[in-house]
């Protein structure tokens, strides 16, 4: 008999902790679109930390799972501070530290994963490369907000990217300023920069040329408003924009 009880117990406190672990991801519904991409691959319908498709949401640094309202270099998780750049984490070249060849944000640092669960995760670059390629982008508005319109070539659904610029003065080190805002669409991308690991990939659109900006920010001009990819420092806020597949 005492057998039994102890048996009951020990399946009650099972049942408890499967509770308990399925209690920490609770069930998140998020709107996508199926752009009828060849990978099948889903857009989320708004950025992170946004409520509404034209908010721009949360700033985030590469590899972090927090938004940020300053983006400094001396407080990126991933660089240990001193003179010379040393990375803890994502290394591809011995010049920077230990190398690890992470080239992939791990789900434990991937903002969109942490924020939306399993199902979700920051595009990776070939993602953002088939986004630009499969669909048509157009500069326009939404509800008064600039951004682009990102509309399928194999049917009507299209997404919305607003402008929202990107944190921090990467050309000082990192600020709480928010650079070029409905200027520049900058969204993060999953994958390390394999030649330079001090850069995080991304996807930007220039809504509007930055002359306003001065000479600091020449680069940007000539890109028009055409979708590139590229990449940019780890340390600097960018919107996250989540994917998940069907």
């Amino acid at each position: 008999m005492m057998k039994k009880v102890l048996s009951h117990s020990v399946i009650l406190l099972l049942l408890f902790a499967v509770c308990a672990c399925q209690e920490k991801e609770p069930v998140r519904h998020h709107d996508f679109v199926d752009l009828g991409l060849t990978s099948g691959t889903l857009w989320a319908t708004m950025n992170l930390d946004a409520d509404k498709p034209q908010k721009v949401g949360g700033f985030y640094a590469w590899g972090e799972t927090q938004s940020k309202s300053s983006w400094l270099i001396g407080d990126y998780k991933y660089f240990a501070p001193g003179p010379d750049t040393t990375i803890l984490k994502y290394n591809t070249l011995p010049h920077y530290g230990k190398v690890d060849a992470l080239f992939w944000l791990q789900e434990c640092d991937d903002a969109a994963t942490a924020a939306w669960g399993s199902e979700w995760c920051t595009p990776s670059i070939d993602q953002c490369l088939e986004l630009m390629y499969e669909c048509n982008w157009e500069a326009g508005q939404l509800e008064g907000v600039p951004g682009v319109y990102v509309k399928s070539k194999v049917n009507n659904n299209q997404i919305f990217l607003p402008a929202g610029g990107y944190g921090g003065d990467a050309h000082h080190g990192g600020s709480s300023e928010i650079m070029m805002p409905g200027v520049v669409v900058l969204l993060m991308a999953s994958t390390l920069d394999g030649r330079r690991p001090y850069y995080g990939n991304d996807m930007s659109f220039n809504v509007n040329l930055p002359v306003v900006y001065g000479s600091d920010y020449s680069d940007w001009v000539g890109y028009g408003t055409n979708p590139r990819t590229g990449s940019s420092n780890r340390f600097a806020g960018h919107n996250v924009r989540p994917v998940r597949k069907r």
